[in-house]
């Protein structure tokens, strides 16, 4: 579904953090991969490979 942006964009139920336990790819603006995610809080779990950002 396209945003109001013109973006194509999903609204998946479990967030960023159930994003990446699922092992799906995250990207950059520029549309780069990246590993880097922010969970907002430290006492969120992030899985291993992902890198915290905060």
């Amino acid at each position: 579904m396209a945003g109001a942006a013109g973006i194509e964009a999903s609204n998946y139920r479990e967030g960023i953090l159930g994003w990446c336990r699922a092992g799906l790819p995250l990207e950059t603006d520029d549309h780069q991969p990246t590993n880097a995610v922010h969970p907002y809080w430290r006492v969120f779990t992030v899985p291993e490979h992902y890198e915290v950002r905060m």
